[in-house]
């Protein structure tokens, strides 16, 4: 029977075996130190023999060789357990950035993503857009390490908030540090009279952005403006409160977000809106939001010829408290096969009412086949018409639209010339709702009718 001294006894000679025989192949090793009397001993003679600082080194070599290994071999089982880790470095990065609510994203949050493995934090470290946020808000050393994580990329510049006098003024001394040549810059801004260091140091980087983020605080209208310098880089996303642009200008002609909130100057023209969404065949979103209309003023109009735009890749469009001139000028034009939002409302008291062509049901029709709720209201009176509900969500006005997560839906009203219309509308729905496969996604489904002679002869084909 063995007791725990011999036990402890058995222990020690073998980790003594091992050690023997890993010190002894180290120190044949190309990797081994260059000490010729050293080359093939064992542990127990080097022990004996060496210096005790030669002898530590040596074990944290080997130490370090193990750890080394032990990481590769994790990172393989890893590989073999989670799909997610045999994807390349690019894709995975990609899927990291899109799952990043980047609203409130902070350095630390980062820190702890990245600890979660080695391949993880190694594809992180190494990807400069992860680490673009220059925020007021963030601590001078989350500044600093993003900074240094970034020292060539795109830069997302945060002036946000009303910081104090001293980290606004450490704030832009670590904008003036930044090196870098035509680094693409996103600019997120409340725009404040305070803030005129900033504005001023915008504008001397007014070439190298392509986001505008810009809310007007507390500006004049006359300063509520920014130039776009030709010969910049093209603007991608936009999201203006009230804060106007050169709306001719030839940086306007690739955007993929448009969104125009709380305007009551500088509003563009129907021409300079028609011809930005031609020029953006790439645009996935557009929202115009509560722009009024100086007294005396007016939007323009287009010509009758004007020619479809064609906006393949768009899939929201949110047209709510303004002019009813353009929705009922720019929605027929407007062809978006992959539309999935869709909201259109007026003014005050005046319905933005559609006229029921073939052009806007086949955009309406587009965006009801997700839905899974709808509700059909036809209201008579001096403007007969019908109001389509699917329960769509636009993002609230305290987001940024870059940041934004809309629900898919419908709630747009189209005008009844005639009770004759409806048999044609109903057939447009109809064939919406029955989904691309035959299946019908909808589950609730209320319609809602006038009391007149209308309701008795309302021609309902849905099953």
């Amino acid at each position: 029977m063995k007791t725990e001294s011999t036990t402890h006894a058995s222990d020690t000679s073998i980790d003594r075996a091992i050690l023997d025989a890993v010190v002894s192949a180290y120190l044949k090793s190309p990797a081994g130190p260059e000490i010729p009397e050293w080359i093939g001993k064992s542990y127990t003679e080097l022990e004996a023999q060496g210096p005790k600082h030669d002898t530590i080194h040596i074990l944290e070599s080997i130490q370090n060789t193990c750890a080394r290994e032990l990481a590769r071999l994790k990172r393989l089982r890893n590989e073999d357990l989670s799909p997610i880790h045999r994807l390349p470095p690019e894709i995975f990065l990609k899927i990291i950035v899109l799952s990043i609510d980047w609203t409130w994203w902070t350095v630390e949050q980062l820190r702890v993503v990245a600890s979660v493995s080695v391949f993880w934090r190694d594809a992180i470290l190494s990807y400069n857009r992860l680490w673009s946020p220059i925020d007021v808000m963030a601590s001078a050393e989350a500044r600093r390490v993003a900074m240094k994580r970034n020292p060539a990329g795109p830069i997302d510049v945060w002036c946000w908030n009303v910081p104090s006098l001293t980290t606004f003024e450490s704030y832009m001394k670590d904008l003036d540090d930044i090196q870098g040549d035509r680094r693409p810059l996103s600019v997120l801004h409340d725009c404040r009279q305070e803030h005129s260091r900033f504005q001023e140091w915008m504008r001397s980087h007014n070439a190298d952005i392509v986001d505008l983020f810009l809310a007007n605080m507390d500006l004049e209208p006359a300063a509520a403006y920014v130039e776009l310098p030709e010969g910049g880089l093209d603007l991608k996303h936009i999201d203006l409160f009230g804060i106007g642009l050169p709306w001719d200008s030839s940086r306007l002609g690739n955007l993929r977000m448009i969104s125009l909130r709380a305007f009551r100057h500088n509003i563009p023209r129907l021409d300079q809106l028609y011809n930005m969404l031609s020029s953006s065949t790439r645009l996935e979103l557009l929202c115009l939001t509560d722009i009024v209309l100086p007294e005396e003023g007016s939007i323009g109009s287009l010509p009758a010829e004007a020619k479809p735009i064609s906006l393949p890749y768009i899939e929201t469009i949110a047209l709510q408290d303004v002019p009813i001139a353009i929705p009922a000028s720019l929605v027929p034009l407007l062809r978006a096969p992959m539309c999935r939002t869709i909201v259109i409302d007026g003014q005050g008291d005046d319905r933005a009412l559609l006229e029921p062509v073939q052009a806007t049901m086949d955009l309406i029709t587009e965006s009801l086949a997700p839905s899974k709720k709808l509700t059909l209201s036809v209201l008579g009176g001096d403007q007969p018409h019908v109001h389509i509900l699917s329960e769509p969500v636009i993002r609230s006005p305290q987001q940024w639209v870059y940041w934004a997560h809309e629900r898919p839906g419908v709630d747009v009203k189209l005008a009844l010339p005639s009770p004759d219309v409806l048999t044609w509308l109903w057939s447009q729905i109809s064939r919406a709702l029955e989904g691309r496969d035959g299946s019908p996604i909808l589950k609730t489904l209320a319609v809602q009718l006038p009391e007149s002679e209308l309701e008795s002869s309302f021609p309902f084909p849905f099953s």
